[in-house]
Formats: structure tokens, C-alpha cells, sequence
């Protein structure tokens, strides 16, 4: 059997053989691509998944305070474009509602200008029972165009005299 040694710095050798030459390649391209990561750290790593051991075992490397900065540094900069552009969507948001309470502002004041027109025309015409279609549609050239009521909906049953009376009244 084996003997261990009590000695907890152990030592690699890489042979001039093609193939630990070109392991040796290879663990040199991984520090480059991890500088916060030394060749002990790939060691242990490699044995913690030859030996099968879980993720969950597997102490967690320690990080520089390098690369704490860095990741901060990005964090913070994520955090600052994601404001801008809430901010950016949240003023659109805002100018389309005041931009809608204008508009509905601006109709209020035509209905309100054509009921005083329509209460003027019954004070003048007590005796009358409804409003021509000509008073109702006419349009006032100082504000914009009336809207368009929903139409009612009209009742099952209609008497004939009323429907010949409502043609005189709309003529009228």
C-alpha cells in the first residue's frame, strides 16, 4: 500500500514527452484564461472530479479582492444602465398619459361648450320636444370634431304613430 507522507505541499513533474508537454500547454492556456486561479487550484479541481466527489463537498475557491472589485465594478454598471432605461420607459409612460389626459381635457371642453350650445336652442324653443339632427351635429370651428356617441340600443317594440311623428320632429 501507498504511504502517504504528512507533507502538504506535493510537487508535478512534467516529463518531455509529447504528451505531458502538451498537458502542460494546456494547463498554461487555463491561467491565462483564470488569472485569479494558480496551478494548485487546477490541481484540486481535477482531483475533486476524478475522485467523483459532489459539488456540495467541494469547498468554494476563495476569490481576490480583484476580482470582488471587478464583479462589483459590473454589477454597478448593470445597475446603472437598468435605471437608465426604466427611467427612459417610465417618462414615455408618463408623456403618453399627459399626452391622453390632454386630448380628453381638450373633448371635455368641446361637450362642454356643445351642451351649453343645446341647453341655449331648448331656452329658446321651450315648446319644441327634441333637437334637430342640423343643432345637434353642427360643428364649431374653434374646437375639434365632436365624437361619436354609441348608439343605443333600440326597444323591441315601436309604435307606428311615434315613428311618423319623430320624421316630422328631425324635418322640424
Amino acid at each position: 500500500m501507498f504511504q502517504w507522507s504528512n507533507k502538504t505541499h506535493k510537487s508535478v513533474t512534467f516529463n518531455r514527452g509529447v504528451a505531458d508537454q502538451s498537458l502542460l500547454d494546456l494547463v498554461e492556456a487555463a491561467l491565462e484564461k483564470h488569472p485569479h486561479k494558480t496551478f494548485s487550484h487546477l490541481c484540486k479541481e481535477a482531483l475533486w472530479q476524478f475522485l467523483g466527489i459532489p459539488e456540495a463537498f467541494q469547498p468554494r475557491p476563495e476569490r481576490g479582492s480583484a476580482d470582488d472589485d471587478r464583479e462589483s465594478a459590473e454589477l454597478k454598471r448593470l445597475l446603472e444602465n437598468f435605471q437608465q432605461d426604466f427611467w427612459e420607459r417610465e417618462s414615455s409612460r408618463d408623456e403618453a398619459i399627459e399626452s391622453s389626459l390632454d386630448r380628453l381635457s381638450e373633448q371635455l371642453t368641446y361637450l362642454q361648450h356643445q351642451l351649453t350650445h343645446l341647453e341655449g336652442i331648448v331656452e329658446r324653443n321651450p315648446e319644441s320636444q327634441g333637437l334637430s339632427a342640423s343643432a345637434v351635429n353642427s360643428p364649431n370651428p374653434q374646437s375639434p370634431p365632436p365624437i361619436e356617441p354609441k348608439p343605443q340600443p333600440e326597444p323591441v317594440e315601436r309604435d307606428p304613430v311615434i315613428d311618423r311623428l319623430s320624421q316630422f320632429l328631425d324635418e322640424f
